[in-house]
Parts: structure tokens; C-alpha cells; sequence
């Protein structure tokens, strides 16, 4: 029987945000980043725009800064990207981050609590 994986579904990490979607923001995803819903992403200091969270960057993205809520697919170009930035409790299981070590992960929950994003269950 073949088996099937099932995507996760957009938001899924998401346990509270303030009303009116106010948690949410619309950002640019860099070319070059593929990424699934849930993935931990920073700026980039020179552009402005987001990419995955890349621990040992000097670039801007060695700060988690958001999470995205649907997968996006910036291959081919920069894509507009719809991420909780603040105020809001996510489930910690449900975030992607990368290569990331216990030790990498342990800061960007830091960081995104400082924009008052609580990674609960991590």
C-alpha cells in the first residue's frame, strides 16, 4: 500500500493571535528560498527582505524575526510572503528551522519573543 505526507496545513502552528489578523504582516521572501509553512525566517539587513533563519549569518538572518504562515515558493523571484511578526502564541513543534542546533533554536525563540511572538512547547 503506498503511503501518502500530507502537508501541513497553512497556520497550523498558530495557537493565538491578536484580533483582525494584527499579528500578521506581509513580507518580501528573497529569490532563491523555498520554504514550507512554519519555517522560522529573518531580514536581511541590506535589502530589507526575509530568508531562512541561518544561524552564524552576518546578513541580518541570524535573527528570527517571523514565521511563515503558508509554504512560499521564491525560486524563480522575490514573492510576497504572508508571516506572524508579534504578538502571538505558536507551538513550538510546529516551526521549521532548518539546520538549526538546539542551541541555534534556543536563541531565535529568544529573538522572536522579543517581538513578543511566544514559541510555546519547544
Amino acid at each position: 500500500m503506498p503511503s501518502y505526507a500530507q502537508a501541513r496545513p497553512a497556520g497550523a502552528f498558530i495557537l493565538t493571535e491578536l484580533d483582525r489578523y494584527l499579528s500578521r504582516k506581509t513580507v518580501t521572501l528573497a529569490a532563491g528560498n523555498n520554504l514550507i509553512v512554519g519555517a522560522v525566517i529573518g531580514k536581511l539587513s541590506a535589502t530589507g527582505k526575509y530568508g531562512p533563519y541561518t544561524p552564524g549569518a552576518n546578513d541580518g538572518l541570524e535573527t528570527a524575526k517571523a514565521i511563515l504562515i503558508y509554504a512560499v515558493d521564491a525560486s524563480a523571484g522575490d514573492a510576497e510572503a504572508q508571516v506572524i511578526a508579534l504578538n502571538a502564541n505558536v507551538n513550538g513543534h510546529e516551526l521549521e528551522w532548518g539546520s538549526a542546533t538546539t542551541e541555534d533554536i534556543t536563541a531565535g525563540i529568544a529573538h522572536l519573543d522579543d517581538a513578543g511572538v511566544k514559541v510555546l512547547g519547544a
